[in-house]
């Protein structure tokens, strides 16, 4: 199996996009730098910014698909 190339993926990611927002999914992936900027001027609640499985690792949730840890972070600020 070859390669998309780069142009044929961009069209796929944008159709993907758009059929996500039809069905009504409103998840936006960032990265765990994206998601700091949300908390700027906020006093974190342990565990801090975090990997979601981390903020109940009792629960046994592991968040991998394919063998990758799925990019998904959390946090609670407090406002000072």
């Amino acid at each position: 199996m070859s390669a998309i190339p780069p142009a044929a993926a961009e069209t796929i990611d944008k159709q993907i996009e758009s059929l996500e927002l039809a069905g009504g999914v409103t998840l936006v992936p960032r990265s765990r730098a994206e998601v700091e900027r949300f908390f700027t001027g906020f006093e974190l609640i342990d565990p801090g910014i975090a990997w979601l499985p981390d903020w109940h690792p009792e629960l046994g949730v592991d968040e991998v698909r394919n063998g990758t840890p799925v990019p998904l972070y959390a946090g609670v600020g407090r406002k000072p």
